[in-house]
């Protein structure tokens, strides 16, 4: 998530209404915006964020930030050593918006595909329809807002 307009969506949506720091919305490359969408789950979600090994939180949840790219394929990258569910939020650069998703430990797992060259890094793919605006794999795992992410269990 490297390109200014999925940042300034983060710092827009996520960040600057969960109010743990001041943000200067012309300057979103400023703000290391994954770490601080961990922070807001936090806050949001009352749960203790961790940073330990394969996991963010003290339910051994992980967060994932990614975004929809240009041929409508989304990615949740680098799984391999995560033990929990994973909070995944994905910029949607077609509509603007962040799409929310809770993916179960067990149901992940399942789904995971493995990727690079020796076939041992993890990630969750799935399309999107810029038509229906729905992605093929992940509709079953989508939450409505930032709130009910942060505090599904």
């Amino acid at each position: 998530m490297k390109n200014k307009q999925s940042q300034f969506a983060f710092l827009r949506d996520i960040i600057s209404p969960s109010e743990i720091i001041p943000i200067d919305m012309r300057y979103p490359h400023g703000y290391n915006v994954e770490h601080l969408t961990e922070l807001c789950i936090e806050k949001v979600g009352n749960l203790p964020f961790l940073d330990a090994d394969g996991y963010d939180f003290l339910d051994y949840s992980d967060c994932k930030t990614s975004t929809i790219q240009p041929q409508a394929k989304a990615d949740i990258l680098s799984l391999e050593a995560k033990k929990g569910a994973i909070r995944a939020l994905i910029y949607n650069p077609f509509e603007d918006r962040i799409d929310f998703f809770f993916f179960p430990y067990e149901d992940w797992r399942n789904m995971a595909q493995t990727y690079g060259k020796c076939k041992t890094k993890l990630r969750l793919r799935s399309s999107y329809s810029k038509k229906t605006g729905l992605y093929k794999t992940f509709e079953p795992f989508r939450v409505n807002s930032f709130e009910e992410l942060a505090k599904a269990r």
